[in-house]
């Protein structure tokens, strides 16, 4: 190789290829794929400690709360690894040809040791140029095959560790399955209600029916009286500590009008199908059913003056007059899961919401609706982010 070809060579490739260096690659994500894969260990060990708990149907309820939270955060690091990996896909690709030659170039002049390597044909002053200007180049230029050897060995590593979030991601949702199933025959009843609340439920069908909207029934459960107490329940109080009945975020807040325009005195939670609602403290079933457009509804009294209502289930596990504890399973949310292809193309398209249900809460304080955000730790950060912290 002559300096007359070198040289310039050498120039194009600094100009062509040195941008990279400066380039960024895109972040990693291990920490996420190890914090999904310890949340998934997490809901397998709740499961697997469900089987001997006294309460199995908290026990089960916790466990599946385990596995949604541990799927949301699957979901994001599949989003977040996959972002990543095309970015730098995109990069090396852009630069193949340059790299190449780049490669080929230092590999040639490795090869090549004769001392007329660079001797101009202009002469020692020119050869004498030429090999300060080659000592100037070829550092950057080896920085940059090292930075281009660095990207190429991260790209397979996040190819790594996307294989690795699908096979969690198949073991989470064989586990949620499994809980559900669980979850289900765990709190099978029989059809007939105990006679104590026979006629209870009898005039509460009656009176949800009377009822043109959720104010006149709430309003009706007040005047009817106290269920019994749940024993040794508290007065609570607008602390902001009550947990969510529902491992979501908040879609809309109190009081923000739906895509009807209709205002409603409470707040709607997204979350993913057929999660598992439970009662957020110690409470006696007011009422347990259909309620006009709200789907199934769950109204909790946890003591006088205080209602919880919880609407938009597609199955109850519950009855009016139960009394539940804080955790115990109230019911789920409709919708169909996804399957493991379906869940990955979610994930890797950005939309994050194509399966999704909502749960609408209120809270009615001496009948009157509050805030619930006033009374539940809600909060913008992921559910997920929230238990990785927590652990």
């Amino acid at each position: 190789m002559t300096g007359r070809l070198a040289l310039p060579l050498l120039a194009a490739l600094a100009l062509t290829v040195g941008s990279f260096v400066a380039a960024q690659t895109p972040s990693g994500s291990a920490g996420d794929t190890a914090r999904a894969a310890a949340l998934i260990r997490n809901a397998a060990a709740a499961l697997a400690d469900a089987r001997s708990a006294a309460n199995r149907g908290q026990a089960l309820a916790a466990a599946a709360r385990a596995y949604e939270t541990a799927l949301v955060a699957l979901r994001d690091a599949i989003r977040r690894t996959s972002v990543a990996e095309q970015a730098l896909s995109g990069q090396l690709a852009e630069r193949a040809e340059a790299r190449d030659r780049l490669l080929d170039m230092l590999g040639r002049m490795e090869r090549v040791r004769e001392p007329d390597t660079l001797i101009h044909p202009e002469g020692a002053l020119a050869t004498a140029r030429a090999a300060m200007i080659v000592s100037e180049i070829l550092p950057g230029l080896r920085r940059e095959a090292e930075a281009l050897a660095t990207a190429t060995r991260r790209l397979a590593e996040l190819q790594a560790e996307q294989r690795l979030l699908q096979e969690d991601l198949r073991i989470g949702l064989d586990g949620i399955e499994q809980v559900r199933a669980q979850l289900a025959a765990a709190l099978e009843r029989s059809g007939d209600l105990p006679p104590r609340y026979a006629d209870s439920s009898a005039r509460m069908a009656q009176m949800a029916e009377d009822s043109a909207s959720l104010d006149a029934f709430a309003a009706s459960l007040v005047a009817a009286g106290l269920a019994d107490a749940a024993p040794g329940s508290d007065p609570l109080t607008a602390d902001g500590r009550l947990p969510p009945p529902v491992a979501g975020s908040v879609l809309r807040a109190f009081g923000d009008a739906d895509a009807a325009g209709i205002e409603r005195p409470g707040l709607v939670l997204r979350a993913p199908p057929l999660s598992v609602v439970t009662a957020p403290v110690d409470a006696t079933v007011r009422y347990a059913g259909p309620f006009l457009d709200y789907g199934l509804v769950a109204i909790l009294e946890p003591h006088a003056d205080l209602l919880l209502v919880l609407a938009g289930l597609d199955q109850l596990y519950l009855r009016e007059g139960d009394v539940v504890r804080g955790g115990d399973p109230v019911g789920a949310l409709g919708g169909q899961a996804p399957q493991a292809d379906e869940f990955l193309i979610e994930a890797t398209d950005g939309t994050g919401g194509t399966f999704q249900e909502t749960l609408y809460i209120e809270v009615r304080q001496r009948g009157e609706a509050v805030d619930p955000a006033d009374w539940f730790a809600l909060s913008e950060t992921d559910p997920s982010e929230q238990q990785g912290k927590a652990e």
